[in-house]
């Protein structure tokens, strides 16, 4: 007789008799458990997927709720199509979003078919980071990655390290570079906006954000 009872399980060897292997949440991947005795449902692979959306419509997005302690490694990838750039505040662990004059900044940029550059910019003591340090287009969209280190811990100042691409007419540019709000606290997620205003919405704007374990 079968032991299984729901559509999507399994049946696995067990001690000494086949039995049931309950199907999995959504997303979640059979792998060797860490006994290396059988079977389960997890996450799969060094990255997880937190969490994924579009713009809200608005001239900011908060990416809220993504760093929590499950996770040490954290990514954040974003594309907005927009002639305009991205400046980010972080959202402490109680909710709030850190717009105090605590930011560091650090970076570097090349460009082709520009009369500027390759230079530098940053700033110390500001009310903002920032990511794509330049316009993209409407038809061209700004791409960006964002890595991050333990941000949700309370002892440690939180950190990012991010590449950025963008094309605004014949212009390309490429930047990276690095920032920290100097103040050590739980950071739990991110606010993005436009230097210039510009609103995120569900088809110039989409984000997706990993985490990984240590």
């Amino acid at each position: 007789a079968s032991p299984t009872t729901t559509q999507g399980d399994i049946i696995v060897r067990g001690a000494s008799a086949d039995q049931r292997l309950a199907i999995g949440a959504a997303g979640k991947a059979l792998k060797v458990n860490s006994s290396a005795n059988g079977l389960e449902y997890g996450d799969a692979g060094a990255w997880t997927v937190i969490a994924s959306g579009s713009g809200p419509g608005a001239s900011s997005i908060n990416i809220d709720n993504i760093f929590s302690d499950t996770y040490y490694f954290y990514k954040l990838y974003y594309s907005w199509s927009e002639d305009d750039w991205v400046k980010a505040r972080y959202i402490k662990a109680d909710g709030s979003i850190e717009s105090g004059n605590v930011y560091l900044a650090s970076g570097q940029w090349t460009s082709e078919n520009s009369a500027s550059g390759p230079s530098r910019t940053g700033h110390t003591n500001q009310n903002y980071a920032f990511y794509s340090y330049w316009n993209s287009a409407d038809d061209v969209p700004g791409i960006c990655e964002i890595f991050y280190v333990n941000p949700y811990s309370s002892t440690k100042e939180t950190i990012d390290f991010y590449q950025a691409a963008q094309v605004e007419g014949t212009r390309l540019r490429h930047n990276s570079g690095t920032n920290c709000n100097m103040n050590a606290y739980a950071v739990r997620g991110v606010q993005l906006f436009g230097s210039g205003g510009d609103n995120f919405t569900s088809s110039n704007f989409k984000y997706l954000v990993l985490g990984a374990k240590i």
